[in-house]
């Protein structure tokens, strides 16, 4: 079994409110990051039960890391 990695807020643009003004997210990834930032800090398999489409785990874990490159998400 995989161990569990959890993702949380790495930077909030723009302030501290999460809007919909994110040029450089796409629409998986500002859904994503939407539900890390209400419920944050939380697991690629907790984000993926809470997705509005069924997706592998392998894919939020490659959305979670590309918002962990573009500096809004770290993981412990």
């Amino acid at each position: 079994m995989r161990p569990s990695v959890t993702f949380e807020i790495g930077r909030t643009p723009q302030g501290s409110k999460m809007d919909d003004s994110l040029p450089d997210l796409g629409d998986l990834e500002r859904e994503v990051m939407q539900l890390v930032w209400a419920h944050g800090p939380v697991t690629a398999e907790a984000v993926r039960e809470r997705l509005s489409r069924p997706l592998k785990e392998s894919t939020v874990r490659t959305v979670l890391r590309r918002l962990e490159d573009k500096g809004y998400t770290t993981h412990t």
